[in-house]
């Protein structure tokens, strides 16, 4: 395989899905002003088409400033989209690009996926520096794979049936500095490739990755592929982040089978519950969730994100690369906080 073949290009296909998640009005103040000359008023427009015209722009602008420039847009914008985010460790992360490079065809044979690797791109250093003055550098690699699905569809095609294949996206992405590994995407797609990779040992530099698993220990024991190599608690997350929760769940006490999820406002608040017996379990769950959905302020806007019983952040709304830094952020600091 050509060990250049999956260096950065303009794949219009794969940056028409991404640019397609970013807010309309950052595609608007990025591109509009410096790029999308021959329209005279973007804000009018659909987002599909103000899509269409930076597409356009895409297909022929290959000079060294623009790419640049894209590559830049990419960084802070385009990796998040609404998707889930799932936390490994491995103690050598330097060698998981030369290993996607020596992929046979630039593919990965999963279990229940095939994997393709078809985009690598290395960013400028960048950081986010925090409150405290501690840095954070944003993402510093991404690897785009396609994960298609082994088992196949019928689709009505007329009168006849054609056979389909669901194709996801997963983004393995590294930063400056740090031996955590995130791996972004859909949950069957992201545990399939982990787990592939764990059993093929010494072979992958995966073979001692460790998780970060966001929620409870029982929550785990569901969802081992991996070693987990800490527990980050719901409850500590959100109050480094300020936040407060808009749902939480969890098992009901005394019960070996129920769970409930409850939809609350202000962590307060919840004394104002009259029904003794929800009250009793809410005050429970609310002690050590193993799910929920935490918002919390971040330059005068209000953000949110689900912890799933799976042990990752969940990305329901479009969340920029700086707010997910800085999530992660909060995350390296229990994490310290925890080793120490």
């Amino acid at each position: 395989m050509d060990c250049h073949s999956l260096e950065f290009n303009m794949n219009e296909g794969l940056w028409r899905r991404r640019l397609a998640r970013v807010n309309k009005d950052i595609l608007v103040k990025e591109w509009a002003g410096q790029f999308l000359w021959d329209i005279k008023n973007p804000k009018s427009i659909s987002q599909a088409r103000l899509v269409d015209e930076i597409i356009k722009t895409i297909s022929y602008r290959k000079d060294p400033d623009f790419i640049s420039f894209f590559k830049s847009f990419i960084q802070s914008n385009a990796l998040t989209g609404k998707e889930a985010c799932y936390l490994f460790y491995t103690p050598s992360p330097q060698e998981l690009v030369p290993w996607v490079k020596s992929w046979n065809s630039q593919k990965f044979d999963g279990q229940h996926h095939e994997y393709i690797a078809h985009q690598k791109i290395r960013f400028d250093l960048k950081y986010f520096l925090s409150e405290d003055e501690t840095k954070t550098s944003y993402p510093l690699m991404a690897i785009f794979l396609a994960a298609i699905s082994k088992r196949p569809k019928l689709i009505q095609n007329g009168l006849s049936l054609t056979e389909v294949h669901d194709t996801n996206e997963i983004i393995l992405v590294l930063r400056e500095g740090s031996n955590m590994i995130e791996v972004r995407g859909h949950y069957a797609a992201v545990r399939d490739f982990m787990a592939t990779a764990i059993r093929q040992g010494a072979c992958t530099p995966l073979r001692s990755v460790q998780c970060y698993f966001i929620g409870q220990q029982r929550s785990y024991k569901g969802q081992n592929f991996c070693p987990t190599r800490q527990f980050i608690k719901i409850n500590d997350l959100r109050a480094e982040l300020g936040g407060h929760y808009k749902t939480i769940g969890g098992r009901v006490p005394g019960s070996r089978i129920l769970s409930a999820e409850f939809s609350v406002e202000k962590f307060e608040n919840l004394g104002e519950e009259d029904y003794e017996p929800g009250r009793q379990v809410l005050e429970t769950i609310i002690q050590d969730p193993a799910k929920g959905v935490i918002a919390f302020p971040y330059q005068n806007r209000e953000y949110s994100f689900h912890i799933t019983k799976t042990g990752g952040l969940e990305l329901k709304q479009y969340i920029s690369e700086e707010v997910l830094t800085m999530i992660i952020h909060q995350i390296n600091k229990i994490s310290r906080k925890i080793e120490s």
